[in-house]
């Protein structure tokens, strides 16, 4: 399921249409879409881009694109994700500490107006923790979410990843519906659908109707409200 601000519809007389992806191929589509959101998260794991890089890289995209789906494919991607702050090697520093030996020594000294101010501050921390000026600056900040560092993604296709995604969206729709009506052929789906419906205590009730299929075979579909 996707956030409320991400779900996508149209609305005409009185009726709300979940606005699906499609699969076909082609430039400037919803595939195509797809491929570059996934190729982006396959890229960021093996740069080690952080979270921050890749917002920059979807604000471009939803230049080009529904800025809500292209959003929704990045959330998505996000829950086969893994992401962590910056590991300096052989250290376990901790961000926090890190920023109130720097907050306590700017205090101490004055608040750093300049540039040279500031990496003497710097300088005198690291040299107190047994670190370098470097590691300092690249640790203080790692625990924001912008600065975590992709480490870890499960790929999938680009058919599944839109799959996916209409399923999400039609969940995000019926959220907060308060009745649904829907029609199944065939026995062993209607009879699936039935024992779910029974196993969540959901009032329902069924109409059966038969048709004529193109075939001009008698058919039958169970209506269910």
């Amino acid at each position: 399921m996707l956030s409320a601000d991400l779900l996508r519809t149209r609305i005409s007389r009185g009726r709300i249409t979940p606005m699906f992806c499609s699969t076909s191929f082609g430039k400037g589509t919803e595939y195509e879409l797809a491929n570059k959101v996934i190729t982006s998260f396959v890229k960021a794991q093996k740069n080690g881009h952080t979270k921050g890089e890749m917002a920059k890289y979807s604000t471009s995209l939803e230049q080009q694109y529904d800025h809500k789906l292209v959003r929704g494919l990045f959330a998505l991607l996000e829950r086969r994700s893994t992401f962590q702050r910056v590991q300096l090697s052989g250290s376990t520093v901790d961000p926090q500490t890190v920023r109130q030996r720097l907050f306590e020594e700017s205090s101490r000294q004055g608040l750093a107006l300049s540039i040279s101010h500031r990496q003497d501050i710097i300088r005198q921390i690291a040299q107190q923790m047994n670190l370098q000026s470097k590691d300092i600056e690249a640790v203080m900040w790692s625990d924001k979410e912008e600065n975590l560092v992709l480490v870890q993604f499960d790929a999938i296709s680009p058919k599944d990843l839109i799959l996916w995604y209409n399923l999400s969206l039609i969940q995000t729709l019926l959220f907060k519906c308060t009745g649904l009506e829907f029609y199944v052929r065939g026995g062993i789906h209607w009879k699936r659908v039935l024992r779910d419906v029974k196993k969540y205590g959901l009032m329902y009730s069924l109409e059966h109707e038969v048709y004529k299929d193109e075939k001009d075979n008698n058919d039958s579909a169970i209506k269910c409200v």
